[in-house]
C-alpha cells in the first residue's frame, strides 16, 4: 500500500451519558477514547503497524473527517479502502464524504469497503449502508 489512513472514532463518556453528541441518541457507547474498543486489533492492527506509510487522524464530534483533510487525500490518492466501526455511521459518512469530494473535483476514485473489517450495532442498518455504498456510490464491497 502506498499509504494507509486511519481515522480513530473518538468519543468521551459524556457523549453517551448526557446526550452531548448526536450519536448518543441512536448508538450505544463505542470508541471511548483510551478504552478497550478504541484501538485497532486483528487485520487493522497489522495495517496500522506499517510505520511511516500509515497516516493517523482522530475524528472528534463529527461523523466524517474534516473536508480539508478529505480534499487533500482525494487529490493525492486514487484508491481508498474503508473499514471500521460503526459501518452505518462513520464508515458510511466517510465513504460519502470522499465520494462527494471526488465528484466535486471531477476526479474518479476507487472506493472499496472491507465488510469483514467493519462492524455495526444494527445488522439491518449495516446491510442498508453497504447496499447504498455499492449501488449508489459505486463502492466495491469485499
Amino acid at each position: 500500500y502506498k499509504g494507509v489512513v486511519f481515522t480513530y472514532d473518538c468519543h468521551y463518556d459524556g457523549d453517551f451519558n448526557n446526550n452531548e453528541h448526536p450519536e448518543g441518541a441512536v448508538f450505544p457507547p463505542h470508541c471511548i477514547e483510551n478504552d478497550k474498543g478504541y484501538y485497532y486489533f486483528g487485520r487493522l492492527k497489522a495495517y496500522e503497524d506499517m510505520g511511516d506509510s500509515a497516516i493517523e487522524f482522530h475524528k472528534k464530534r463529527g461523523y466524517a473527517l474534516e473536508s480539508s483533510i478529505i480534499n487533500r487525500l482525494v487529490e493525492e490518492y486514487d484508491d481508498f479502502i474503508f473499514a471500521g466501526v460503526v459501518t452505518d455511521i462513520c464508515v458510511f459518512q466517510n465513504v460519502l464524504a470522499f465520494y462527494n469530494a471526488a465528484v466535486n473535483k471531477g476526479k474518479t476514485i476507487k472506493i472499496t469497503v472491507d465488510s469483514k473489517a467493519c462492524a455495526s450495532f444494527a445488522p439491518d442498518r449495516e446491510q442498508f449502508s453497504l447496499k447504498y455504498m455499492k449501488e449508489v456510490l459505486g463502492a466495491e464491497i469485499v
